[in-house]
């Protein structure tokens, strides 16, 4: 059974709710991901299971709750070798459609009819980094297999690719990238791309200041610098009130110190009094005027928050910089 809880700002529980997972019986399911559809009630939520050794014992599913009546369904179940074996934390939800990236394969799903739209499977050396979405188009990073990256372009309800000259690493022509992506966001005319990478741009100059942080004109597909010179893994980007968000490991930026989490505006330049953390931070969320931010930190603004050894979750005012008084941990 799961438990899904919504919180107000002084962390009290409004709604919870208790579900069973319909996929699997097995106590080793776990859900990777969980997006609300408003329109017709639902929270959609993806699960994997690693439920025994060998072959035909890996699965995955894509089911919904009702939020209304709290019943589950489980439409769409995969099978051993198509279950989830690397998860990516995508799944998005518009158009009356869900996507879904497992890093093996990319599938959108009609909804609410839960009919299969489109898959995308790249090459068995190759797996989808990230993904992002504006209007009708759905953009994919996809690792070559030699950890060089190529960015790819189709139309979301049809899947067909959208002609588009970008990164590659065969004709280097609009600049290349390799690491790890993990992170994607299209603001903009711009694809923000995030993680644990190094950068050349068209010419074949290695762009040290675009290190883990950079991003794709999505007029001319070449690299657009940022320069925002961050030295360690970036792991979440988010945009609010016209500027950039970003969390992960670094702690300093522009030379800069800026434990595990810094701000810039869109023209890149570095902003003072953001929050910081004495380790780092996986995840973040901007609504309203919040930050929402997940890791095993313990201080923030050298105030003790917790104790440590769990990942918590907290919110800061971003209008005070102050840290609400309340702590979930996991």
């Amino acid at each position: 059974m799961f438990l899904l809880f919504s919180l107000n700002l002084n962390a009290q529980i409004i709604a919870p709710i208790s579900f069973t997972n319909t996929d699997f019986s097995s106590a080793n399911t776990h859900v990777n991901m969980v997006v609300e559809d408003s329109l017709n009630n639902r929270l959609y939520y993806q699960t994997s299971c690693i439920c025994g050794v060998g072959p035909g014992n890996v699965f995955s599913g894509l089911s919904y709750v009702n939020l209304i009546t709290n019943q589950t369904y489980s439409p769409v179940l995969q099978y051993n070798p198509y279950g989830v074996h690397m998860v990516s934390k995508q799944m998005q939800y518009g158009n009356n459609g869900i996507s879904i990236n497992d890093r093996d394969y990319f599938r959108r799903y009609n909804v609410p009819a839960f009919s299969a739209a489109w898959t995308y499977s790249p090459a068995a050396s190759q797996t989808v980094l990230v993904s992002a979405m504006r209007n009708d188009s759905v953009f994919t990073i996809t690792d070559d297999g030699s950890n060089c990256q190529i960015l790819e372009i189709r139309n979301r309800n049809t899947g067909i690719i959208i002609p588009f000259n970008s990164i590659n690493c065969s004709t280097l022509l609009n600049g290349y990238i390799t690491g790890n992506i993990i992170s994607a966001k299209v603001q903009g005319n711009k694809l923000y791309l995030a993680g644990c990478f190094y950068v050349w741009d068209q010419l074949g100059n290695y762009l040290p200041s675009e290190d883990n942080i950079t991003s794709i004109n999505l007029s001319n597909g070449q690299i657009s610098q940022l320069n925002f010179q961050v030295n360690d893994t970036i792991k979440d980007l988010e945009f609010y009130n016209g500027k950039i968000h970003i969390a992960g490991n670094f702690t300093s930026a522009k030379s800069q110190t800026r434990n595990h989490y810094a701000v810039f505006d869109l023209a890149g330049n570095l902003q003072t009094n953001s929050a910081s953390f004495d380790n780092n931070v996986e995840e973040i969320e901007v609504y309203d005027y919040f930050l929402f931010a997940v890791g095993q930190f313990t201080t923030i603004n050298s105030t003790a928050v917790s104790p440590g050894g769990f990942p918590i979750l907290k919110a800061i005012n971003l209008k005070t910089n102050s840290i609400m008084n309340w702590n979930m941990q996991f």
